[in-house]
């Protein structure tokens, strides 16, 4: 038995003004996101209570811009099978021209939105879900994007409609909201994946929107679009994206680069006034520190003591998968951790400290050293490349997570070392400089994926290190996660470890908190890691050995007789109320432990 519902919209609201929006991201620069949850308790007498009802016609959609994808609507950037072959401007946020739903043009044409479908590639009969997005969509399937159907049918039954879309939902205690993503849901609410809310029992369907009533000859490309491309096709050569065949091109259409810089993925470094550290790409930088990319590194910094990262990228640290399927295994991205697509908890520890990225001995001999995912084509399963981040795969390829090949192998020839991961480059003019991601380039360059850039050039095959020199019974797990989980196996008794309080830190004053919603407004909080790495000499340390005097909330209706806790989803009469019904802050009354 299951029970099925339809996607409200929430708002965007600013002191003048309101725009509905299915999720946060939506909302433009100025304007506070509120929930669909919130609109019902707390806007019911203003105009914006008006988005509850609104999904369907008043909600813009976005367009991808490329010309593949023949200016389809649609709500998130990966459903544009552009995207994929581009790190530039791929997609228009809420273009007035597409709504969810189907409008009518004064020519009689519509225009409507239009999403991806996952594909299960061991299902012979391709049948799939549509999904809003790819991040619903599990690894090992295959994400096909909508402009694949338009190079082969004319049917509206075709394509993944909104009517046919499932999404997920935001959990709050016992009581469910549809929603397009965890962007769409309250910090203190679960988000539950299109998938995970079918599978469970009862199962919960959640539809995007209600059945669309379109004619058969209806075509999911705004009419506007359809002129322009015509005029381009009939007048205009094509600018350089990232071609797959420069044969196709006039001779003088494309340069391609005459100079290459390095063949090796170069770190770049993060830098603060008095410090510095090498990193891969921005996303690796602590907070309050500016990324310098390799080709600013070379211009700007040849006489600084940064310049020697440019030769260090072999020995930066990689983070972890923390889940028990990935079993400890050392990574640079999370994509490549496979617990991270069973859970929106914590799955991967960015930046640890036993992880690099070619292979370091530890004191027993043992070797650590990271390992990543492999991008397959389900066509032919018997190659595939190894990359940094499924960002870098295809959507109509699967992603296979190194967790796989642990089951299964213990041959390290097996697994995507470093030395066979291709990686992309950032380009600038006719200069190449090999980059993990679009986040270690320059804004005004342009970012070639590793795959783009291998099918434009033989030449220009960019690596993430040279080769290895591996024992072939090395393993790709730290041996004291190797340790821990062979106690785990062998001893029902754990080792028990206690929580660290981290900091809310301003200009001149600190606190202890376990998590950052109990930091006031205009605070930043410091995790437990941030705080032993970089605050050591600082009395804000001292919040580390602080945990159980960290104040709690307190349960604030009756049935609760007024028990101390630090979640209001711990009050059981915060399930019968929409009402206040938990003080997160009791003033000092309560405490972890007891007083």
């Amino acid at each position: 038995m299951s029970s099925s519902f339809l996607v409200a919209s929430g708002a965007c609201i600013s002191e003048a003004q309101y725009w509905c929006a299915l999720e946060k991201s939506a909302c433009p620069v100025g304007s506070t996101f509120v929930t669909v949850r919130e609109l019902e308790m707390n806007y019911k007498d203003t105009e914006a209570i008006e988005c509850l009802y609104k999904a369907g016609r008043s909600v813009p959609m976005g367009q991808c811009t490329l010309p593949e994808d023949k200016g389809l609507c649609t709500g998130d950037k990966s459903n544009c099978g552009g995207c994929f072959e581009t790190a530039g401007k791929c997609f228009e946020p809420n273009n007035g021209a597409c709504t969810l739903e189907a409008e009518e043009n004064e020519d009689g044409s519509f225009n409507f939105a239009v999403f991806g479908l996952c594909v299960d590639p061991s299902n012979d009969n391709n049948e799939g879900h549509c999904l809003w997005s790819r991040n619903e969509c599990p690894s090992s399937y295959v994400w096909v994007t909508p402009h694949i159907w338009l190079e082969d049918t004319n049917n509206i039954e075709d394509f993944c409609t909104c009517d046919k879309v499932l999404t997920g939902a935001c959990r709050y205690g016992n009581d469910f909201e549809c929603a397009v993503s965890e962007d769409a849901c309250e910090d203190a609410s679960q988000y539950i994946g299109a998938k995970a809310l079918v599978d469970m029992e009862p199962s919960i369907i959640c539809h995007l929107c209600d059945g669309l009533d379109l004619p058969d000859d209806a075509y999911p490309v705004t009419q506007d679009d359809q002129e322009e491309q015509i005029v381009e096709e009939e007048n205009t050569v094509s600018n350089y994206q990232q071609p797959k065949d420069t044969s196709a091109y006039p001779e003088n259409a494309i340069s391609l680069p005459t100079q290459v810089l390095s063949y090796l993925a170069a770190a770049g470094a993060c830098v603060t006034d008095d410090k510095y550290w090498c990193a891969l790409e921005k996303s690796a930088c602590p907070v309050g520190s500016t990324f310098v990319s390799a080709k600013k590194l070379e211009t700007e910094y040849a006489d600084t003591p940064v310049i020697q990262c440019l030769d260090q990228a072999a020995s930066l640290p990689m983070g972890q998968c923390t889940l028990p399927v990935d079993k400890g295994v050392c990574t640079g991205n999370k994509s490549n951790c496979g617990g991270c697509y069973e859970t929106a908890g914590k799955c991967f520890e960015p930046n640890n400290g036993a992880c690099t990225l070619e292979a370091t001995e530890s004191q027993d001999g043992n070797l650590n050293f990271a390992v990543f995912g492999l991008c397959i084509d389900p066509k032919d399963e018997s190659v595939g490349q190894c990359l940094w981040d499924r960002n870098e795969c295809p959507p109509t390829d699967v992603w296979v997570t190194p967790h796989v090949w642990l089951e299964n192998t213990p041959d390290v020839e097996d697994f995507c070392t470093c030395d066979k991961v291709l990686t992309g480059a950032c380009r600038y003019g006719n200069d190449i400089v090999c980059a993990v991601s679009a986040d270690a380039c320059e804004d005004d360059s342009l970012y070639i994926g590793a795959k783009a850039l291998f099918d434009m050039n033989s030449s220009l095959t960019c690596r993430l290190c040279d080769d290895l020199n591996l024992p072939n019974n090395a393993s790709p797990v730290p041996q004291q996660q190797q340790e821990q989980q062979q106690q785990q196996l062998t001893s029902s008794s754990e080792e028990r470890k206690t929580a660290a309080a981290g900091a809310c830190v301003n200009n001149n004053e600190y606190w202890c908190a376990l998590e950052k919603t109990q930091c006031p407004p205009g605070s930043q909080f410091v995790s437990a890691r941030i705080l032993l790495a970089e605050y050591q000499n600082t009395p804000v340390i001292g919040c580390l050995d602080e945990a159980v005097i960290v104040p709690m909330g307190r349960c604030t209706l009756p049935s609760d007789n007024g028990l101390c806790t630090g979640h209001k989803s711990n009050c059981q009469g915060c399930f019968e109320t929409l009402g206040v019904c938990f003080e997160p802050d009791s003033g000092g009354a309560c405490t972890l432990e007891a007083t």
